[in-house]
């Protein structure tokens, strides 16, 4: 039996016509990118702007990707000379193209050392990182690093051989100021406000840790950008794999599948050299804040809310969630709220830019499921969720609809679907969500409390605040005894 040939460097060389590919010759060009984090969204996202970059201008800018913790991606990568498809899939219709942007993958890991010197090397100017919210080992305020997070104890004491991202960033800036080498630009491309920011938070304060002249070194030495970055990557299925052999004649272990919108909104704050994203649609501004709150409150925000509320009334994807007529309009609802907390960014139209979520939402070619979006809530809510209601209590008013999200996403952590279904609970905070919920299960108030008290998960300034501890903890306790839907059906009136 003849096996299907894998997608490699001589299949590039005479790809399908119906098949868009580099226009560049990839090992004409050097790498001065270190991703850390590859994953789904990075091959989706800054390598296809890097590749679209490579293609126009030419240049070193090719990825040097660092795998934190599994082999998988590598394994995938590596047959494949580092070549992968994306596949973008909107109405029925697939596009299909080569990305050649990734020069190779390491796997943390197993030699920890050599990624260390990757990020040390001189050759090395730009680092970006996609690694989630738990991945910055920082404490529910995102602003300090969490000192009793074992995977930070373990780098403090074992730094040439670290398991954070944190960890290598500081180890390889302690070999160039050992060097005398210049330091390089951070960007963090995390669904986190002032991502940029939050990780200079934990690389600087684990340096102090380890050496106050070192965490001074990197204050003069590294940039950190805050970045926004907006595309929908779902989890590749067997079929779709199927599907692009089907079409094109050969295998991709590597294939992302994503849609066709993508935005990238990088902080203009380099200290060397950049890659000049901008002309292949990237933006570079001086502040990306407003930019950051609009997606993540916004965009996410409503995601995590068919999430959970989707989850709880057995809809397995976003797009059945959103084409459900009633969460259709209470999304609508949660977004007027949220709206009200953010400042006029020129150039952008609200109103547009919610439509336009809503048609990205109800896309039958991503199937997004409810269940992977509901995940590290305990990590995301803060943000989407908690910070704009907040704003709106500040503002006088407290929003029902954001009330009711928080009240969903505590009764998802009960682990059950309206109908009995089981659901698993994947989150940072697992064991200690789930003994507290067990404890608390039949008192409403006291699980609201219990939970921000003992979590971290609700600032103090929301825990003090009677009128969400009561109105949250009546969605709860109604949400036990009345279907979910009704309350959606209220709020929506």
């Amino acid at each position: 039996m003849i096996m299907p040939a894998l997608l490699n460097n001589e299949l590039l060389k005479e790809l399908p016509p119906h098949l868009k590919g580099p226009s560049y010759r990839p090992s004409e060009h050097g790498a001065s990118i270190v991703h850390l984090g590859i994953g789904a969204f990075h091959k989706a996202h800054q390598a296809v702007y890097t590749d679209d970059l490579l293609s126009a201008c030419g240049g070193d800018w090719r990825i040097n990707a660092v795998s934190l913790r599994s082999p998988t991606v590598r394994d995938q990568l590596a047959p494949q000379d580092y070549l992968y498809t994306v596949t973008e899939k909107h109405n029925g219709k697939s596009e299909h193209r080569v990305i050649a942007a990734i020069n190779k993958v390491l796997v943390a890991p197993e030699n920890p050392l050599s990624v260390i010197e990757l990020l040390a090397d001189i050759k090395t100017k730009v680092v970006t990182c996609s690694i989630t919210e738990k991945g910055y080992c920082l404490t529910p305020s995102n602003t300090v690093l969490d000192l009793r997070h074992p995977d930070i104890v373990h780098d403090i004491n074992n730094l040439s051989s670290p398991k954070t991202m944190a960890g290598y960033v500081v180890a390889a800036c302690l070999i160039r100021r050992q060097r005398g080498l210049p330091g390089f630009t951070f960007l963090s491309c995390d669904n986190l406000p002032d991502n940029g920011k939050t990780a200079g938070y934990a690389i600087s304060q684990l340096a102090e840790r380890i050496d106050s002249t070192l965490a001074e070194w990197i204050a003069l030495n590294v940039s950190f950008c805050n970045t926004m970055v907006d595309r929908i990557v779902p989890a590749v299925t067997d079929a779709e794999k199927t599907q692009l052999h089907d079409a094109m004649g050969f295998c991709d272990d590597a294939l992302v599948s994503c849609e066709p919108f993508r935005q990238w909104v990088i902080e203009d704050n380099f200290i060397d050299e950049k890659p000049p994203w901008h002309l292949v649609g990237a933006q570079f501004v001086a502040d990306v804040s407003d930019y950051e709150k609009m997606k993540l409150r916004l965009l996410n925000g409503s995601h995590s809310a068919l999430a959970y509320m989707g989850k709880l009334l057995d809809h397995d994807y976003i797009y059945q969630a959103i084409q459900d007529e009633d969460l259709s309009v209470f999304v609508d609802t949660l977004m007027e709220d949220i709206a009200s907390t953010l400042p006029a960014i020129e150039g952008v139209d609200f109103d547009k830019y919610q439509l336009s979520i809503k048609t990205r939402f109800a896309n039958t070619d991503i199937p997004y499921t409810t269940q992977q979006v509901a995940t590290d809530g305990s990590k995301k809510l803060p943000q989407r969720i908690l910070q704009p209601l907040l704003e709106c209590i500040n503002k006088g008013r407290i929003s029902k609809p954001l009330c009711l999200v928080i009240a969903a996403w505590i009764h998802y952590l009960k682990g059950s679907t309206n109908t009995g279904k089981a659901i698993t609970i994947n989150d940072p905070l697992s064991a200690p969500l789930n003994t507290l919920v067990d404890k608390y299960r039949y008192s409403s108030m006291a699980l609201v409390k219990n939970l921000g008290s003992q979590t971290g998960v609700f600032p103090d300034e929301l825990m003090s605040n009677q009128e969400f501890l009561a109105l949250v903890s009546r969605y709860v306790y109604t949400l036990d005894e009345l279907p979910l839907r009704q309350l959606i059906v209220e709020i929506n009136q």
